[in-house]
């Protein structure tokens, strides 16, 4: 995603700097600052929280334009993954699949992102005539070790879940060890969905089915609408569009 930003900002004669936030309140604040005392031109906030934490309050009172990347918030201009669409796709293909008890490592609640892909999720599989009752959709930190957590939680359940959806890729690996810990293997005793399609999904010793987040894309696409506000152009928010990408995680029966 970031290459995607310096892509965009060097066609347009502009410079960048990152700054990491680990979805720390106090930290995003700090590294906030320390950008502004930069004197940027604007800002692309990628880690937009749906708390009271949210740092778009301050960026309106400085007057800095800003575009939020990934997560969204609701009348804030914003590029993003259709995340709702995204966790339908997740649960079209399980269905498809023949997968009715189900589970999700459903992410952080106050990231747009896990909240999102999770009802996406959950409402395709309400739709099909199976609701996943609420012990079967567990928040989850968006590490390998918060996938973990979740993962085993969801699979001392009775009935055990078949398939389990992680709404980011680094959970989904997560929750693909806590199968090994109970002597499961992904795709033929427990399908997996993670998202994004990072590099490493294709490369596990079982591939990842994994839903498509054209993260580039994302990028560049967020930091040209910031160009333009800068600029006084009109702008919109824009919601890209994902597809799944089916491997052996699911598919190895």
């Amino acid at each position: 995603m970031y290459e995607g930003l310096d892509a965009a900002a060097a066609r347009h004669g502009f410079n960048t700097f990152v700054a990491n936030t680990t979805d720390d309140p106090a930290l995003r604040r700090d590294r906030l600052e320390e950008l502004l005392a930069r004197r940027v031109a604007g800002i692309v906030l990628g880690d937009a929280r749906l708390d009271g934490y949210d740092l778009v309050k301050l960026l309106d009172r400085r007057h800095i334009p800003y575009v939020l990347v990934s997560r969204r918030l609701t009348g804030h201009l914003s590029v993003t993954t259709d995340d709702l669409l995204a966790g339908r796709l997740a649960a079209e293909h399980l269905l498809q699949l023949g997968h009715h008890c189900v589970g999700v490592a459903a992410g952080e609640p106050y990231a747009s992102t896990g909240v999102e892909r999770t009802a996406g999720f959950v409402r395709r599989y309400a739709e099909a005539g199976f609701p996943l009752p609420p012990q079967y959709v567990l928040p989850s930190r968006f590490d390998t070790a918060g996938g973990h957590a979740a993962g085993a939680a969801l699979l001392a359940l009775v009935p055990r879940p078949t398939a389990i959806f992680a709404v980011n890729d680094t959970a989904a690996i997560g929750v693909i060890g806590a199968l090994r810990e109970y002597g499961l293997r992904p795709g033929s005793d427990v399908a997996v969905v993670g998202y994004n399609d990072i590099p490493v999904a294709a490369d596990m010793p079982v591939p990842l089915t994994t839903i498509h987040s054209p993260m580039f894309e994302m990028g560049e696409q967020a930091m040209s609408l910031l160009i333009d506000r800068l600029h006084g152009r009109r702008v919109r928010s824009k919601r890209l569009r994902p597809h799944l990408i089916a491997r052996d995680s699911t598919l190895d029966d």
